[in-house]
């Protein structure tokens, strides 16, 4: 199976990155699109979340960390 034979396609459907670029010109938007995973679609039965970051265009400093210990 090939990364194109997943149905990422779904996650974007919708404007939400484009209309988050012209309602907040100056913040960064955080987007978390959401997919049930379902056998039928070629995946496990496991909920999906897929983050999607929307950037300022003006200079800006970000600062990610993670810890798998929490």
């Amino acid at each position: 199976m090939s990364i194109n034979d997943l149905e990422f396609l779904h996650f974007d459907s919708g404007n939400w990155s484009i209309e988050a670029q012209k309602k907040y010109l100056d913040v960064p938007t955080l987007i978390i699109c959401y997919q049930k995973g379902e056998k039928s679609k070629r995946w496990d039965d496991h909920p999906i979340y897929l983050p999607m970051l929307v950037l300022p265009k003006q200079k800006f400093i970000l600062m990610f960390n993670y810890d798998e210990n929490e």
